[in-house]
Formats: C-alpha cells, sequence, structure tokens
C-alpha cells in the first residue's frame, strides 16, 4: 500500500478515536443532565403532591367545623321538637336541612379519607422517588469530572498522533483530508468485495489494479480514498 495512504488510514483510525472520546463526553454530559432533570421533576412532583395533602388537610378541617356546626344545628331543633317549645314546623325544616347538608358533608369527608389515603402512598413513593434520583444525580456527579479528565487526557494524547501522521503527506493531500473529513465524517474507506464499504459503489477493475499496484485510488462515488481490503 502506498505510504501516504497508509498515513491517511492511520490518521482515519485515530480521527475516530477522538470522535469516539468525543461522543462518551456527551455521554456523561447528557446522563448526567438526564440525572439532573430526573431530580428536579422528582422533586416537583413531592412538592405538588404535598400541596394536593396540605390542601386536602385543610379541607377536612374545615369539613368537620361544618360537620359540627350542623349537628350541633340538628340537635338544638331536635331539642325543640322533644321539649314541645318553639316553632315544632321551623324546627322540622331545621332538621330536615341539616340532615341533607351533614349527608353532603359527610360524603365529602368520606371522599376526603380516600383521597387523604390514595396521597399517603403517592406521597411515600414521591420520597422513594426524589432519595433514589438524588442519590443517582451525586453519583454522577462525582464520577464526571474524573471520568471527563480521563476523556480529556485520552483526547489530547491522541490529537498529535494523527497530527503527526498527517503532517507526513503533502500539504494538498492533508487539505483534502480534513474537507473529506469535516464534510463526511471519515476521509478513507475500506475495500469490501469490490465496493467501497461507505457508498456501496463498484470500483472498477481499473481502479482495483492501481490499488494493488501501490496507487492511491479515490472513490468515483463519495470520494474518500480507497484502502485495499488487505490494507
Amino acid at each position: 500500500m502506498h505510504p501516504d495512504l497508509e498515513r491517511l488510514e492511520a490518521a482515519d483510525h485515530f480521527d475516530r478515536e477522538l470522535l469516539a472520546l468525543k461522543k462518551q463526553k456527551q455521554d456523561l454530559e447528557s446522563g448526567l443532565e438526564a440525572a439532573r432533570t430526573a431530580a428536579k421533576a422528582a422533586k416537583a412532583d413531592l412538592e405538588r403532591l404535598e400541596g394536593e395533602d396540605a390542601a386536602n388537610k385543610a379541607r377536612q378541617r374545615e369539613l368537620q367545623r361544618d360537620i359540627e356546626r350542623y349537628e350541633a344545628r340538628l340537635k338544638s331543633a331536635e331539642r325543640v321538637l322533644e321539649g314541645g317549645g318553639g316553632d315544632p314546623e321551623a324546627a322540622e325544616r331545621q332538621i330536615a336541612g341539616c340532615t341533607e347538608q351533614l349527608d353532603l358533608l359527610e360524603t365529602e369527608a368520606l371522599e376526603c379519607m380516600e383521597k387523604a389515603d390514595a396521597l399517603t402512598d403517592a406521597l411515600a413513593n414521591a420520597r422513594r422517588a426524589v432519595e433514589e434520583t438524588d442519590a443517582t444525580l451525586a453519583r454522577l456527579a462525582g464520577a464526571h469530572e474524573p471520568a471527563v479528565a480521563k476523556l480529556r487526557a485520552a483526547f489530547e494524547s491522541t490529537v498529535p498522533k494523527r497530527d503527526a501522521e498527517l503532517a507526513a503527506v503533502d500539504a494538498g493531500t492533508r487539505s483534502k483530508y480534513l474537507a473529506l473529513r469535516d464534510r463526511k465524517g471519515s476521509a478513507v474507506a475500506k475495500l469490501e468485495l469490490g465496493a467501497c464499504r461507505s457508498c456501496r459503489m463498484v470500483v472498477q477493475q481499473q481502479h482495483l489494479a492501481d490499488l494493488k499496484r501501490g496507487l492511491v485510488v479515490p472513490c468515483r462515488g463519495c470520494g474518500r480514498w480507497l484502502i485495499p481490503e488487505d490494507g
């Protein structure tokens, strides 16, 4: 294989390593951000449930006060009827009205009790979610800087290797390599069963022969330099 092609293949190998390192760093950042989002959402859900629970408890207290008030009025009206004093018709109307209101209030109070039970379970789950998401965030945050530092060190050690390979080829080839890499993601492509592995275009027999002779041949389809299958 032509020495320039060997250098370009080596440079491409290092560039792929650099891309993989960048992807790992992006994954680390994405994972940390996702953990922050999950922890924030868990706290917001817990706060919402705590608000609902506080409102439900406040409503239960109001209902209890109203129930006690109507029970007192009901007993007062019953005493009027039992004692024979006052206006019996008014007392009966008061009894009917109080009974109706008590039915409504007690029904709502029962609904509040059922809601309180559901909220108790939901709050327990929400608190567990907060603990779990906080723990995950703490773990990822603690591991983040060391992991990034390791990736940075690997990146910084790989760049000179890539640059050394490119420095060994002429300026025109180097410029074309960089343009192809930036535009297509890679500047070289291996042959596979007589075709370019990147764009799948079949390579002419003359070009295959040129490659075997050690010449540098670009793919007619994607423009990448072709690497022989045994290269």
